[in-house]
């Protein structure tokens, strides 16, 4: 319908339908297709003076499922103890769960920063889809959130949240997505 719609110019209620299917897709977990229906209404909105001011939020939406997506990790192995002379040994109950707790961890910080670069650099490359997000209020809170979340301040994170919600109210999907 949104194909239809856009071929009668009727753009508005085109990008209505594409925002159902997006908002259809996060219901459904798939978030990295919902991501890309927000990117290109973005691009859409870019068209024409009178929407490109809803390309903005647009945009934020396709962060806000980028940050939603579940990260995929590595099975954690650990390396076999040695003891002082180097050889082979067992490690005790206590010892083994330590190390296994230390390495995954440092797996959940790899792929952490992992997620966080990549979704910098879209909201970076978003710049090009719409200038105006290069100074906009939502890549600032988005940036904040990745560094409130790098940094596992939960408070300035909640902080954070809530100042946003009290000036531009979170909507039902978005609460969800974050």
């Amino acid at each position: 319908s949104a194909n239809f719609l856009a071929g009668e110019m009727l753009l508005d209620q085109s990008d209505l339908c594409i925002d159902k299917a997006a908002e259809c897709y996060i219901n459904m977990h798939e978030l990295a297709k919902a991501s890309k229906m927000f990117v290109m209404m973005a691009e859409g909105c870019k068209e024409s003076n009178l929407r490109r001011f809803n390309a903005k939020s647009k945009l934020f939406m396709s962060i806000l499922c980028e940050l939603a997506i579940t990260m995929e990790f590595e099975a954690v192995t650990l390396s076999q103890a040695l003891d002082w002379k180097g050889d082979p040994r067992v490690r005790d109950k206590e010892e083994e769960e330590e190390e296994m707790k230390k390495a995954t961890l440092v797996e959940f910080q790899r792929v952490e920063k992992i997620k966080y670069d990549e979704i910098l650099s879209k909201v970076k490359n978003y710049e090009e889809i719409d200038y105006m997000w290069a100074n906009c209020k939502e890549q600032l809170f988005v940036k904040n959130i990745i560094r409130f979340r790098l940094t596992y301040d939960k408070h300035e994170f909640a902080d954070h949240l809530y100042h946003w919600n009290m000036v531009r109210p979170f909507d039902r999907i978005q609460l969800r997505l974050i």
